[in-house]
C-alpha cells in the first residue's frame, strides 16, 4: 500500500511540475506580446541581448549573440534595429574587419539600465521569501529544464 501512495505521490508532483512549466512558457508568451507594443525603451529580448554591455563598453555581435543564445543572423537583426532606434552604434573592427563591434549609444546606456534597474527589482522583489535551499532546488529544476528543450 504504501508503495502506491508514494508512487501516487510522485505522480501528483509530476503533474503539478508539468503544469507549471506550460504556466511559465504560457507567461514567456504573454512577456512577447506586452514587448511587442512598446513604443519605446528596450523590450526583453533585447535586454537580455545588450545586458552584457553593462560590464563591457563593446563586445562583438559574435560575443553578444553567444551570451544571449541566439543565432548569429537573429542577433543581428535585431542589432540592426537597435541601431535604427539610436540605442547602439556598430562599426567593423580594425584589427579584424570581419567582426563588428557594438557600442551602446548614452541614450541606449540610460535605457539599458533603467530596464535592467526594473528587471532586477522584480526579480528580487519575487524570490525575496524564497529560501536558500528553495533557491537551490529551483536552480537544479530550471537546469533540468534546460537540458530536457535542448533535446527537443
Amino acid at each position: 500500500m504504501q508503495g502506491n501512495e508514494s508512487q501516487n505521490e510522485r505522480e501528483r508532483a509530476v503533474d503539478e511540475l508539468e503544469q507549471a512549466y506550460r504556466s511559465l512558457s504560457a507567461a514567456q508568451r504573454r512577456l512577447r506580446g506586452r514587448d511587442a507594443m512598446l513604443d519605446e525603451g528596450l523590450s526583453v529580448p533585447q535586454y537580455q541581448l545588450l545586458r552584457p554591455l553593462l560590464e563591457k563598453a563593446e563586445m562583438s555581435s559574435g560575443e553578444l549573440s553567444s551570451a544571449a543564445g541566439l543565432t548569429p543572423a537573429t542577433a543581428t537583426h535585431m542589432l540592426d534595429q537597435l541601431v535604427r532606434s539610436g540605442m547602439i552604434t556598430r562599426e567593423r573592427s580594425a584589427e579584424d574587419r570581419r567582426v563588428v563591434i557594438t557600442r551602446l549609444t548614452p541614450d541606449g546606456r540610460r535605457h539599458l539600465q533603467e530596464r535592467h534597474d526594473s528587471v532586477m527589482n522584480a526579480w528580487k522583489s519575487m524570490i525575496d521569501d524564497l529560501s536558500d535551499d528553495a533557491l537551490r532546488n529551483a536552480s537544479d529544476v530550471l537546469a533540468h529544464m534546460v537540458q530536457y528543450l535542448d533535446t527537443l
